[in-house]
């Protein structure tokens, strides 16, 4: 390839970077915003909660809407209905003294119950609009609103031998699995991460989310499944300094580089951790390996031509 091809390929890649690093456009966004005002709306001018436990009931965005790493691809939104009079508990950290005295006695209103109440409610706004799937309420999109995952929480507290608690959120799904989500110290740690690297983190990760279809239309058709959490963890594990070379498409070559090296040796997956900082990215519990993040880099990187 001669120099000025060279040149050309990468002034092209660049250009793709600088588009796919742009937040989502203020139409997009005013969907996303009228879909989670009609969830609150739902909930809060139901008759199925009473006063006592409306006043309980919290309703937020979470996910990459919430974190600012949403690209078009991802027309959704994913709303927590968190209820916080009752909440799950973890007390494995302290003694069992300790544990006696918090004095945690048995809910009087379940997490069934309220999943039940959420459901009653959305289904008087939403009707044939609404779809239950096994983790969350998902509601139809239409022209003026995107669809949107609503997820019957309550909260989550981990008990630890000092200072408060530390907050979270619980769900259970119908297949019976339990899933603890950290969506508060996800924002926290991805806007530190992103003040750290000059404002480039959320850049790189909706460039390499927006590369999943790039790469399905190159023949990988498996890459399409990977989840968007997944490749924001994955590049939050990589060093800052990677996202502080002069160019965007510099940022993903140091990015993918570090993250094939660190995903190649034995330990250093065993340390990676989601952008919350409460969960290891790779264990049984998770629904991707580190195969899965291997493809992914390697298809990321072929796309753009750094390897």
């Amino acid at each position: 390839m001669s120099l000025l091809s060279s040149a050309f390929q990468l002034s092209v890649l660049e250009d793709m970077c600088k588009k796919y690093a742009e937040p989502v456009g203020e139409s997009e966004e005013s969907r996303c915003e009228r879909a989670e005002r009609m969830i609150k709306g739902a909930i809060q001018q139901s008759n199925v909660f009473d006063a006592a436990q409306m006043s309980n009931i919290s309703i937020f965005a979470q996910g990459s809407y919430r974190n600012g790493t949403n690209v078009p691809q991802e027309s959704d939104v994913d709303i927590a209905i968190c209820y916080r009079g009752s909440f799950f508990y973890d007390t494995g950290q302290l003694s069992p003294l300790a544990t006696f005295g918090l004095g945690i006695t048995p809910a009087a209103y379940t997490y069934d119950q309220f999943k039940a109440d959420v459901l009653q409610a959305l289904r008087a706004s939403f009707g044939q609009e609404l779809q239950i799937g096994n983790k969350s309420l998902r509601i139809r999109p239409n022209s003026g609103r995107v669809s949107a995952d609503a997820v019957p929480s309550f909260e989550f507290r981990l008990f630890r031998p000092s200072g408060g608690p530390m907050i979270g959120t619980r769900f259970i799904a119908n297949d019976g699995k339990i899933i603890t989500n950290w969506p508060d110290h996800h924002y926290y740690f991805g806007v530190e991460k992103n003040k750290a690297t000059g404002f480039r983190f959320k850049k790189v990760v909706r460039i390499l989310k927006s590369l999943r279809e790039d790469i399905r239309n190159s023949g990988y058709a498996a890459i399409a499944d990977t989840p968007s959490f997944f490749i924001e963890c994955l590049a939050w594990n990589a060093p800052d300094a990677d996202f502080q070379n002069e160019s965007l498409l510099a940022d993903c070559e140091s990015v993918l580089q570090s993250l094939f090296l660190m995903l190649q040796d034995v330990r250093t997956p065993q340390s990676m951790v989601e952008v919350n900082q409460m969960k290891l990215l790779f264990s049984n519990e998770q629904p991707w390996s580190v195969q899965d993040a291997q493809y992914f880099v390697l298809c990321a990187g072929k796309e753009l031509k750094i390897w």
